[in-house]
């Protein structure tokens, strides 16, 4: 099952309405076939045999207008699975 671990919530600015945070994503990949929605809205099947297992290192801006979500913005890093992020102890 894919997981979110050690999100983390590093700053915000209420005057611009900006949110940074951290998040790793675990993608032990025990599930090999995903259903996901196509560009033209289709619901297909998503074959990721050949995928390896894989932790994903992500930072996110979120811009909040009227206490809901209107953009975010992130980048990240793949990472092997169970990699350590420096800034929890759930890894170690």
């Amino acid at each position: 099952m894919n997981q979110i671990r050690t999100g983390l919530v590093a700053a915000f600015d209420e005057e611009t309405g900006l949110v940074f945070g951290m998040t790793m994503f675990r993608h032990p990949m025990e599930e090999k076939i995903f259903k996901i929605y196509s560009a033209d809205g289709q619901l297909v099947d998503r074959d990721m045999t050949n995928q390896r297992p894989f932790d994903f290192e992500s930072i996110h801006i979120f811009k909040i207008q009227k206490a809901q979500i209107h953009d975010i913005e992130a980048m990240g890093i793949s990472l092997p699975l169970h990699s350590k992020n420096g800034r929890s102890d759930f890894w170690r």
